[in-house]
């Protein structure tokens, strides 16, 4: 019997349910607080610059 779930759309990680997302989302957060950290290391300068493009 197919796990609950909308039928016919496979399941990002194999199957294995709720503890898949949550996992998935702290991968993301992982990956957006690097994109933060990236961000403010930047600068106000990479600001500007990127506004005069």
């Amino acid at each position: 019997m197919r796990p609950a779930g909308r039928p016919g759309v496979p399941d990002r990680a194999g199957g294995k349910g709720p503890a898949d997302a949550v996992a998935l989302l702290k991968d993301e957060h992982e990956t957006v607080e690097k994109f933060f950290k990236k961000f403010e290391k930047a600068g106000d300068a990479a600001c500007r610059a990127n506004a005069r493009a």
